[in-house]
């Protein structure tokens, strides 16, 4: 790799931290061998980067919050998705809440047997969720990318609006690539909205997403192609 002027993230990292007091690192990093030990995870709240594999996982909180509706909108903000990789499981944690305010269950009230169950199924699904390895990256380490297209989507039912982009990128010999970039997703309002108008709310969702996409990297997006509705 030296050959070819490239180095490995190691070394990289050694040469980062030989900058520092060892007093002005952090504790993980103090006493790490970056030749012999695991590379460690880089945590932002309940989001995590494995430097190994250079993936995104998910690190949850194993305490049990009461079932009561506090314990239930504590675990849903605990689940900290800034990019919207747990959407569809996330939403369906937020409808159980607000079927549970509609019922105007006090704070700490436990729940009725019926919604409990309903909460446990939910949150059993949860454990799923450390198993997911999400790459940071949108295109493979060293392909080269001939073209790039920014595709969204929108979609809106009764429950929920939602919607989500990708990167889809082609290399030199034209083999494609799809990359996750942003999702979100919210609850419908309970009444007063028709599917039409739902959608017309997911596709704004849609654009807000993308003029953020557009903000933040080096995309060049044709007005003229931007939107296409079947």
């Amino acid at each position: 790799m030296e050959t070819y002027g490239f180095t490995s993230l190691p070394l990289i990292v050694r040469k980062v931290m030989s900058e520092f007091h060892a007093s002005d690192l952090a504790s993980n990093l103090k006493d790490l061998d970056l030749e012999c030990d695991s590379k460690p995870l880089q945590r932002s709240l309940g989001l995590s980067w494995d430097v190994n594999t250079d993936n995104f996982l998910f690190q949850l909180s194993s305490e049990n919050k009461p079932i009561t509706r506090r314990g239930i909108l504590s675990t849903i903000n605990s689940l900290y998705d800034p990019l919207g990789f747990l959407a569809p499981v996330i939403i369906q944690g937020k409808l159980l809440l607000r079927k549970i305010v509609s019922e105007t269950v006090d704070w700490d009230q436990p729940l009725s047997d019926e919604t409990a169950a309903e909460w446990k199924s939910w949150r059993d699904t949860l454990i799923a969720i450390e198993t997911l390895r999400i790459p940071r990256t949108y295109v493979p380490y060293l392909s080269k990318t001939a073209t790039k297209e920014l595709h969204v989507f929108s979609d809106a039912s009764e429950k929920a609006i939602a919607a989500v982009a990708y990167l889809r990128t082609t290399d030199s010999s034209g083999e494609p690539n799809i990359g996750f970039i942003l999702g979100k997703a919210k609850v419908a309002p309970t009444s007063g909205h028709t599917i039409p108008r739902l959608e017309l709310s997911a596709a704004v969702l849609a654009v807000e997403i993308t003029q953020t996409i557009v903000d933040n990297l080096d995309l060049h997006i044709d007005n003229r192609e931007i939107l296409h509705r079947q």
